[in-house]
């Protein structure tokens, strides 16, 4: 089978399960193409196949959209309306995954046998959760739900998609996983600071979880095969950390770095502000780049250079998974592609820097030390 089928026959199934809405617009076609890692020419002859079956309308200043009357077909029925958990730590997690829950939602809402039932641990007895377990045909899991209380859910014999990468451990072998592809979001990080003649690179991460450990290992991973030609180091810092620890290491920092890249758009902001509020201008003087940006309002400015995992993208490999596994009943192990956006935080580097004291003391700053 040729790209361009595979890609027709792709979008044809999620136009009938659902996945794409009809009178909603598809992706771009540079997102499809970096979707299905092919020429946008090879997405624009796919896309112009399925408008002329009537799939597809393509419409000036709007992009292509799903035909308004196609009619979804959805997964297959089953006796009786079904209940699919979702089952999220508590309501602040919740907060820095609403992107996600809301895309998730959306597409599951569009099946009519299908109920959604919203779950969070917070307060909540390993009892009460199995409780509401009982009637569910299967589970969506937040990455941040223990291990613990994972295997308690196997008991229950439904079954358990894990949203991401878990962060107590390595996802079990009898459950369902979609996540981001850890060595591809890090090895794009390395690749962008490093094409913007950066030499001298700090990763700053949380402690204390695997996931975050694995984006360590493959950053120093990344960073070596570039060879000697790029210095990097690493901040390890506690969640409660507002910026200090990197003022800190600035401070110390003989020859600082031109890039900071920060494990999570929300703590990427912080040592933003952090930065901004002691003097430092981002990016003249030190950029800064997320790792699994969220582009949400809430969580982080739309100016940060990120490399995130597309949300849509990713609710539409979830979903459609999840439906895979409660209709064959096998285990279903996928990862979703990233995507860099270039914000107002990065810039290309020029020339060497001075030391961070003198740099800071340039602005009429002194950097904090604790």
């Amino acid at each position: 089978m040729t790209k361009q089928a595979e890609i027709i026959g792709d979008i044809q199934k999620k136009i009938a399960s659902g996945a794409y809405t009809p009178g909603r617009p598809l992706p771009t076609q540079k997102a499809l193409s970096s979707q299905y890692g092919v020429a946008v020419g090879t997405v624009r002859h796919a896309l112009g196949s399925l408008v002329n079956q009537g799939l597809l309308k393509s419409r000036r200043g709007s992009g292509t959209i799903v035909s308004p009357d196609v009619k979804v077909t959805g997964p297959a029925p089953s006796a009786g309306r079904r209940q699919l958990g979702l089952l999220v730590p508590d309501s602040r997690a919740a907060l820095f995954v609403r992107s996600y829950v809301l895309a998730i939602q959306r597409l599951l809402l569009q099946d009519p046998n299908l109920e959604i039932s919203l779950r969070f641990t917070q307060n909540q007895t390993k009892e009460s959760i199995l409780q509401w377990a009982k009637p569910l045909c299967g589970i969506l899991a937040q990455d941040t739900v223990s291990l613990d209380l994972l295997n308690h859910l196997r008991a229950t014999g439904k079954p358990v998609m894990v949203m991401g990468h878990l962060l107590s451990g390595g996802c079990p072998s009898w459950a369902g996983q979609v996540c981001i592809d850890v060595d591809q979001h890090v090895r794009m990080c390395v690749q962008f600071a490093y094409s913007l003649a950066h030499r001298r690179c700090l990763l700053i991460r949380e402690s204390g979880s695997y996931y975050m450990d694995s984006v360590g290992r493959a950053f120093h991973r990344e960073a070596q095969k570039i060879g000697a030609d790029l210095q990097h180091d690493e901040l390890i810092v506690d969640r409660s950390d507002h910026g200090d620890e990197l003022l800190m290491y600035l401070a110390a920092a003989e020859c600082p770095p031109s890039i900071v890249i920060v494990e999570g758009g929300f703590q990427a902001c912080r040592n933003l502000y952090a930065l901004e509020r002691n003097g430092w201008r981002v990016p003249e003087q030190i950029s800064v780049l997320a790792i699994n940006g969220v582009p949400e309002p809430w969580l982080c400015t739309p100016d940060l250079s990120r490399v995130e995992m597309p949300t849509e993208q990713w609710a539409i490999r979830l979903v459609e998974a999840m439906y895979e596994m409660l209709d064959k009943g096998t285990i279903i192990r996928a990862e979703v592609a990233p995507s860099l956006v270039w914000g107002k935080t990065c810039e290309r580097f020029h020339g060497d820097q001075p030391n961070a004291a003198s740099k800071a003391e340039s602005n009429g700053v002194s950097p904090r030390s604790n």
